[in-house]
């Protein structure tokens, strides 16, 4: 009973391995798949982003077409960047287009539509020019919500000067302008104006497909910091569960806990139901009782908390599987007390060798039983190898605690081993006989049957007894001419 339980205990914690492994295999799968998977939406994400890209330069190969002279062609390709830019970076991250040139007449006021705003681009070659122009179109049309885009470099020059405390002259008239823009409008400027995502120099003809060519290439940086993103969140993510699957003390505590509390509850219960039914109700129980039942659940608690904290100990650390792990930790528990009883002069040191190898032998038995379906051991040696195996684990354990007494031990364990090995070896060479005997058979009937120097005949009755030697179905053996003529005929 005692060997059983510890098995119980064994087998659960083997049933924890198994779904703990189970269990963070799928998830470390699930890990690379979801990587792959993201992997997969990022690059169509890229192929998408390139596609705005892929417009810009479709308008600039047919410069013939682009509005104004050659002086002022700049104006309708900012405003090419300004939607198109934009919209590549928001179908990088995965987001809807946020500018369009769709339901916008190209000489209408507004120039195109970003983030559901009618807006108007204004590129003149100076910050005041620029800003006059947009007094001018707002005094035209009188759009309380149009909203305009300046060069950036000219934005950055304007946001300067306004945190500037002591400005110059020149810059004064320039922050005048800004001044008028606020008061005709009633917004605040940065609400009015905004900046570009191109420069003035950027978007003139000569410089155009360089600059689509550049914002390919922050693109194509901003794709590879993605795809990098997601290779070290798996990465990240694949540690931690590579973390969770190595043992952790942590872990033990909780598998030893778990083993006390359900021993104690169960303990509690027998105990309990054990006085209801020997006449004692349960209001009726006395100080005693209870002392009695709460020392027992304790006892039975504890060993459980020990016995899996072992168990879980020596399957993660030793590598030992979860019945081994049981058995010896049944054992140990077995021989820890015959090794205290023989020190209270309570028992002779013979008894320990024959009860401690009894313990030994059921604990190993039991383990045996629980794997006997892992492993093809051959049953005429299965007795030596147990009893050679109790017979170590006793002697083991009884040299651990009794160090006074190693040499006398030592001596009762080499007399065991000899004596087991004895009959080890004796079945060993009972079976590589039978096998040596079984393959020289098989090679003389495979001689036989194959001796070119023989008749026909003698070499087709050698053929049907090597047949049946090697266990063909009977009826699959042709065991005379007609037989073989059928076989080639039909």
């Amino acid at each position: 009973m005692r060997v059983a339980s510890e098995q119980l205990i064994a087998a659960n914690i083997n049933a924890f391995h198994d779904w703990k492994t189970t269990n963070i295999a799928q998830q470390m799968n699930d890990t690379i798949a979801l990587a792959c998977e993201q992997h997969d939406v990022q690059h169509t994400r890229f192929e998408e982003a390139l596609q705005p890209l892929a417009q810009i330069r479709e308008f600039l190969s047919s410069p013939q077409h682009i509005l104004g002279s050659s002086k002022t062609k700049h104006g309708e390709i900012a405003e090419q960047f300004d939607v198109h830019v934009p919209n590549a970076w928001a179908l990088l991250q995965g987001q809807p287009q946020v500018a369009t040139f769709d339901s916008v007449a190209r000489t209408a006021p507004t120039d195109y539509i970003a983030n559901g705003i009618d807006t108007q681009s204004k590129f003149f070659n100076s910050p005041m020019q620029t800003l006059n122009g947009v007094l001018k179109h707002f005094v035209t049309y009188e759009h309380d919500t149009m909203r305009y885009t300046i060069p950036q470099d000219q934005f950055d020059i304007i946001e300067q000067l306004r945190a500037t405390p002591n400005p110059t002259a020149t810059a004064q008239t320039l922050l005048q302008k800004v001044a008028e823009i606020e008061a005709l409008t009633g917004r605040p400027f940065e609400e009015v104006v905004q900046r570009s995502v191109s420069t003035y120099d950027d978007v003139q003809t000569i410089n155009a497909y360089e600059t689509v060519h550049r914002h390919y290439e922050q693109l194509s940086e901003e794709q590879t910091k993605q795809l990098q993103h997601i290779d070290d969140t798996k990465t990240k993510r694949m540690h931690t569960l590579e973390q969770q699957l190595q043992p952790s003390w942590k872990e033990g505590a909780k598998v030893s806990a778990g083993a006390f509390a359900v021993s104690s509850s169960i303990t509690a219960t027998i105990r309990i139901y054990k006085k209801i039914k020997g006449g004692t109700p349960i209001h009726a129980f006395t100080t005693d009782d209870w002392q009695e039942i709460g020392l027992d659940v304790i006892q039975a608690g504890s060993k459980s908390g020990v016995t899996a904290a072992s168990i879980y100990t020596l399957t993660n650390v030793t590598s030992l599987s979860a019945p081994f792990a049981g058995a010896m930790t049944s054992a140990s528990f077995g021989i820890a007390r015959l090794l205290t009883d023989y020190k209270k002069g309570e028992t002779t040191f013979d008894d320990v060798l024959l009860e401690g190898q009894a313990i030994c032998f059921e604990a190993a038995m039991t383990a045996t039983g629980a794997t006997i379906g892992q492993a093809l051991i051959p049953i005429p040696i299965l007795g030596a190898i147990i009893g050679s195996t109790s017979a170590m684990m006793v002697c083991t354990f009884a040299k651990e605690q009794l160090h006074i007494e190693d040499e006398r031990f030592e001596h009762a364990r080499l007399a065991y081993m000899d004596e087991l090995q004895t009959r080890v070896d004796s079945a060993y060479a009972d079976i590589i006989k039978r096998i040596t005997e079984t393959f020289n058979s098989y090679d003389s009937l495979i001689a036989a049957a194959f001796d070119e120097q023989s008749d026909t005949t003698t070499r087709a009755a050698a053929s049907i007894t090597l047949a049946e030697a090697v266990g063909v179905r009977n009826d699959r053996i042709m065991r005379n001419v007609q037989q073989l003529d059928d076989f080639f005929t039909k």
